[in-house]
């Protein structure tokens, strides 16, 4: 079941962002910021359980996705955030 979300999740996003027009690219940006929010504060509700990993595939996707692109991780919402501390890993020290 859990694969069958992320699935669910990635197929989401992929209709998302693979749209010919991005004229509403804000609006899709608004979007994202708001699906990674949710990931983040799901996944830390029970760090490394299976929520949490979904949570913490999402996480990881869209920072490697804004690399490619060339996106700060601040401007999605993930600047100073640690994904590893989904997966119930000790944070990294600042």
């Amino acid at each position: 079941m859990i694969f069958n979300v992320i699935g669910i999740r990635l197929r989401f996003l992929k209709a998302l962002f693979g749209r010919k027009n991005m004229a509403n690219s804000d609006r899709y940006a608004s979007i994202l910021n708001m699906v990674l929010e949710v990931a983040k504060k799901r996944g830390l509700e029970n760090p490394g359980g299976e929520v949490a990993s979904v949570c913490y595939e999402l996480v990881e996707t869209a920072l490697a996705e804004a690399a490619v692109w060339g996106v700060s991780p601040d401007e999605i919402g993930l600047a100073q955030f640690e994904p590893l501390s989904l997966l119930g890993a000790p944070r990294k020290a600042a």
